[in-house]
């Protein structure tokens, strides 16, 4: 503001000074213009000029007047006490008007403004009468100074009024901008909190508006290079360890493998069958959370939804009856859909077990989760509900994202890999609460053109149940569907 304000300033002192000189100028004219019309109406008088003639000109105009003959000697004037030896040599041209303002004259200790007339005679036969005109330089510094003084005011209030004005947009700007200075500062050293914004709806609201939206994206931007980092990391550092991991699952399902045969009653093992398909998935899973991020999948194929689920429930039973967790499933005959079989297990294995471990971490006395599929206009939607405390309020917002958790022991990929399992397959992934329970929500499109009469039986059939103490248990179909319950027996 410094540079428009110094404009703006030197404008004033311009416009000023300008109408100053021209008011000076202008009076001075106006003086100068007096005198000499008093001279050419004194001149053409046909009355005599006597000293009374000449006092009540000095009362009209202020300026003292002498009429000197051809011989000098003083015929009237205003100044008594002035002698022709205190008059100047009047040295009158000729035909030419004399300048009034630029000859001055100190004369008995004051100072005056000299001119001198010539007074053409009357008669022919009289020579020519000077007329000497005396004006006070008090008077004319007063009389100028009453011409500019307006002027100086008016110039001067102006100018004041700038610099206020100046001062208080200054003041109203500046503000906020050092406001914005600090908060860019803040952003450079890594705070990205927002900054208010100022009262008025002005350019500098908007900048500040910006500002806060840029802050927002860095943000954004910062916890995605994170993420990024930690899957990077987790892939550099990971690859010898799945080596080592994946060795030692093929090796352990190599000897499960030996052992079975082994066995006499090794094909009719229930447990040897979940223990080689868990070791199966372990495999699966590590390679999975090792390409988190990565869009590759295998292709898709039409597959019932209702057969992978039948397939997990073995799997799960024994961590809901460790837990004593109560886990139902109400499932249709069939759902079929295009998708990719190792994502969607992993993603609906994942959501049961966390709801296990969710309702295990409850005190109350019946603890459950409950799994339910339907299929509701074209889409299918799979809920997991369990009755535990539900997420922590921190990560309400950051639930799905990578390495959010807040379990001791958690790594944080589980949901994120499942939320990119069901973008894969055009689906979504949310949750919510209803009253004491925590419902997880999936929904898969339908597979086009799918026919329930060509669904394939399910494989869980009433021979699956056990006399072991953590075996599944298959209850009859029941009017909506299949029901399904592992519970402890």
């Amino acid at each position: 503001m410094l540079p428009m304000t110094l404009l703006m300033a030197a404008t004033v002192i311009g416009l000023s000074g300008f109408h100053v000189y021209r008011a000076a100028s202008q009076q001075n004219a106006l003086t100068e213009h007096q005198m000499q019309g008093i001279a050419r109406t004194l001149e053409q008088s046909s009355f005599p000029l006597t000293d009374s003639v000449l006092r009540q000109m000095k009362g009209l105009t202020g300026a003292e007047f002498v009429l000197v003959d051809p011989g000098g000697n003083i015929e009237a004037t205003t100044r008594s006490i002035w002698s022709a030896a205190d008059l100047p040599d009047p040295r009158v041209a000729s035909g030419k008007a004399p300048d009034l303002l630029t000859d001055p004259r100190q004369i008995a200790g004051e100072s005056y403004f000299h001119a001198a007339f010539p007074m053409r005679p009357r008669s022919s036969s009289s020579a020519e009468n000077v007329l000497h005109i005396f004006y006070p330089h008090e008077l004319f510094a007063r009389q100028r100074r009453d011409a500019v003084f307006p002027t100086l005011v008016i110039g001067g209030l102006a100018l004041v009024l700038v610099a206020g004005a100046a001062t208080a947009i200054a003041s109203r700007v500046a503000r906020p901008l050092r406001n914005l200075g600090r908060q860019v500062a803040q952003m450079s050293a890594g705070d990205f909190q927002p900054m208010p914004l100022p009262p008025t709806r002005d350019e500098v609201q908007q900048l500040s508006v910006a500002v806060n939206n840029m802050a927002q994206m860095l943000v954004t931007y910062e916890a995605t290079i994170r993420r990024t980092e930690q899957v990077r990391t987790l892939g550099q550092l990971g690859g010898a360890l799945a080596h080592q991991l994946r060795n030692s699952a093929t090796g352990a399902r190599l000897a499960l493998d030996i052992h079975r045969a082994e066995c006499p009653h090794g094909d009719q093992s229930e447990s040897l069958d979940v223990s080689r398909r868990q070791l199966i998935l372990m495999e699966e899973y590590i390679q999975r959370f090792l390409t988190l991020g990565s869009r590759q999948s295998r292709q898709p194929e039409r597959l019932d939804i209702v057969e992978v689920v039948n397939s997990l429930l073995p799997l799960v039973s024994p961590a809901a009856s460790h837990a004593s967790v109560q886990l139902t499933a109400d499932l249709p005959e069939a759902a079929w859909m295009l998708g990719e079989r190792d994502g969607l297990e992993h993603l609906i294995l994942n959501l049961l077990l966390n709801a296990i471990e969710a309702a295990a971490s409850t005190d109350i006395p019946q603890r459950r989760v409950r799994l339910a599929l339907t299929n509701e206009r074209r889409r299918l939607v799979l809920q997991v509900a369990d009755n535990g405390p539900g997420p922590a309020g921190s990560i309400h917002a950051s639930l799905f994202d990578s390495f959010v958790t807040t379990k001791p022991d958690g790594v944080g990929l589980g949901l994120a890999i499942a939320r990119q399992v069901a973008a894969d397959h055009r689906g979504t992934i949310a949750w919510h609460r209803e009253g004491d329970t925590t419902v997880f929500q999936v929904e898969l499109p339908v597979a086009s053109g799918a026919d329930t009469a060509d669904a394939r039986p399910s494989p869980v059939s009433g021979d699956t149940a056990s006399t072991g103490p953590d075996a599944a248990r298959i209850v009859e179909p029941t009017e909506g569907g299949r029901r399904a319950e592992v519970a402890r027996n």
